[in-house]
């Protein structure tokens, strides 16, 4: 009976029953085959489901659809993490609003909101083009705008991309009680 992990999160998903999913259900990485059930590997923190998940389209309106979405959240993160929040979910569904153009592409782009413990991360999922991080970053020529992928560098905590069924773009932002004061 084959088995595949992900090798993102290290669920194992075994295809006895069922043809295995081409897509880890928890984090949506590509599984992989896997030889033997016993790990090698050390198993990464499990991702806690999200708390938030909001399908987006291309409408003008989704980037503040997608801040409106985390109020919710504003007591658990503070303030100022709130605040950063905001800005970065801005910046990453703006991206996929203008740089996802077919219709089915952006029927399946989702934002979707994780907390943890000492951290809140958010990804945005699409079909769109698939980027390295750096060359998004390095790719910036017009001085007024294409400033959104380095402002998540700058002010995140971490930030990346996941490769996988769909392109994930995430950052992460330690909340306020975790975060030492001398860096608030």
């Amino acid at each position: 009976m084959p088995h595949y992990t992900c090798p993102n999160c290290g669920t194992s998903v075994s295809s006895a029953a069922h043809p295995a999913p081409a897509a880890c259900p928890g984090c949506c990485a590509l599984l992989q085959p896997s030889d033997n059930v016993v790990q090698l590997t050390p198993r990464r923190e499990r991702r806690p489901a999200p708390v938030v998940r909001m399908p987006l389209d291309a409408g003008d309106y989704s980037p503040a659809a997608a801040r409106h979405t985390l109020r919710e959240l504003r007591p658990e993160l503070g303030e100022d993490t709130f605040r950063l929040c905001e800005l970065l979910v801005s910046e990453l569904v703006t991206n996929v609003v203008r740089h996802t153009t077919a219709a089915t592409a952006l029927a399946r782009a989702d934002m979707r909101v994780r907390m943890y413990p000492d951290r809140v991360r958010v990804e945005v999922r699409d079909d769109g083009p698939r980027f390295a991080a750096q060359d998004a970053i390095a790719a910036v020529e017009d001085p007024h705008s294409g400033w959104g992928l380095q402002l998540v560098d700058d002010l995140a905590h971490s930030w990346g991309i996941e490769p996988g069924a769909q392109k994930c773009v995430w950052f992460e932002l330690l909340t306020e009680s975790r975060v030492p004061a001398a860096q608030l």
